[in-house]
C-alpha cells in the first residue's frame, strides 16, 4: 500500500487519545530542527512521503491491526528517510527481540510516535553514540500511569513535570 499527495490520511488516534487535537506538523518539525545536533537527520512523517515495507517488517506485523500497521509503517518510512539523509541505503529497519528497531550496521536513530505525530532522528554511528527521541502528549497522566511513575511528593505537580517522570522512566528502561 502508498500513500501519495493526494489522499492526505487522518493522524491515527488511539481509543485513549480520541478527545486530544492533532500536533501541528509544521509547528513541531521546526521545534525539532532546533534540538537535533548537527550530523543527525529528522525526518516527520507527512501526506507526502511514500509508506512502503520491506518483507521482514511485515512479518512483525502479522497479528496487528490496522491503526498499529499504519504508525509502523509510518515510523519505518520517516526512519528510512532520516537514514537516507544520514547517507545509509536503502534497507529494512527490522523488528529486534524486543521490539526495537535494528538500524543498518553503522547507523543508529530512534523512531517516536504519538497522535498526530511520527518522527524519526538518524546518524552515522561515528557521529553519535545513540539517539533517542521521544514525544509525549502534554496532558495529566492517567491515574494509574500516574500512581506508578510519580513519587508521593510529586503528586502535584503540573503535566509538563509528569510527562518528562513518564518520558524519564521509558528511557531508563531501554
Amino acid at each position: 500500500t502508498y500513500l501519495n499527495s493526494h489522499s492526505r490520511p487522518e493522524p491515527l488516534v488511539s481509543r485513549m487519545q480520541a478527545n486530544v487535537p492533532a500536533v501541528d506538523g509544521t509547528l513541531v518539525r521546526d521545534a525539532l530542527r532546533t534540538i537535533v545536533p548537527d550530523g543527525v537527520h529528522l525526518s516527520v512523517w507527512d501526506a507526502t512521503l511514500t509508506a512502503d515495507l520491506y518483507p521482514v517488517e511485515q512479518e512483525f506485523l502479522v497479528r496487528a491491526v490496522a491503526s498499529r500497521r499504519e504508525e509502523f509503517r509510518r515510523g519505518r518510512t520517516v526512519a528510512r528517510a532520516a537514514l537516507a539523509a544520514a547517507g545509509a541505503p536503502l534497507t529494512a529497519i527490522p523488528v529486534g527481540r524486543d521490539r526495537q528497531p535494528i538500524w543498518p550496521a553503522g547507523f543508529t536513530g530512534s523512531i517516536t510516535h504519538t497522535t498526530g505525530l511520527v518522527a524519526a532522528i538518524a546518524a552515522q554511528a561515528g557521529v553519535v553514540r545513540a539517539l533517542g527521541l521521544d514525544a509525549e502528549l502534554l496532558q495529566p497522566l492517567p491515574n494509574d500511569v500516574r500512581a506508578s511513575v510519580l513519587h508521593p511528593c510529586e503528586e502535584h505537580v503540573d503535566p509538563v513535570h509528569e510527562t518528562v517522570v513518564f518520558s524519564e522512566i521509558g528511557r531508563a528502561h531501554v
